[in-house]
């Protein structure tokens, strides 16, 4: 049985092909786009915007997409430095009008791309409607063994748009906890047997 709601993993998979890269010269030198539809979005740098000194880019779509057609903006590292360590990603998005659901997104892939070893696209805790900046955090685990690259980016799933800002991954301490289990969701343990 797998452990991820069916969405995420069609999400998986579509963010695991072989993306393009924005034109040599684009602002947003080396994110790449992706998900089930990303021509019906872009992304622009919005100054006006801006949380401080800090960019924002703006990530919308373009016409009436599907509910559960979505695009990324996304990077892939290395897992090497992250070894072994618990890593965040964070960033302050502002929605404006999503219809569907929006947030960031961190996946740690093993060798076959299709079973990640860890992943969290905030679908448990969306951003939606309109709203001032939120900040928003993934973290997870990345083992030692196994790990063989880092994903992560933002998300728009539906109609409407977000800023985002500030982004930032981090190597974090044991006393941040994880948003989402690492491998296999299911406890350790029998709970609440008792139906308290």
């Amino acid at each position: 049985m797998n452990a991820y709601p069916k969405f995420v993993c069609s999400a998986l998979l579509a963010l695991c092909c072989a993306l393009p890269s924005f034109a040599e010269g684009d602002f947003l030198k080396g994110w790449i786009k992706g998900g089930s539809d990303p021509k019906s979005y872009e992304v622009s740098l919005d100054k006006a915007a801006s949380r401080g000194p800090h960019n924002a880019v703006r990530y919308r779509s373009l016409e009436n997409v599907k509910e559960d057609g979505f695009g990324t903006v996304m990077q892939i590292i290395q897992s090497e430095e992250y070894k072994g360590k618990r890593v965040r990603l964070s960033a302050y998005i502002k929605p404006e009008k999503v219809s569907g659901w929006a947030g960031l997104w961190l996946r740690v892939d093993g060798r076959r791309h299709s079973e990640p070893i860890a992943f969290d696209n905030m679908s448990d805790r969306p951003v939606k409607g309109s709203s001032d900046w939120l900040k928003c955090e993934v973290v997870l685990d990345v083992p030692e063994e196994g790990a063989t690259a880092i994903a992560f980016g933002f998300m728009l799933s539906g109609n409407g748009a977000i800023y985002v800002s500030e982004m930032a991954l981090d190597i974090v301490d044991n006393s941040v906890p994880v948003t989402r289990p690492s491998g296999n969701a299911y406890p350790r343990q029998p709970v609440n047997l008792d139906f308290k």
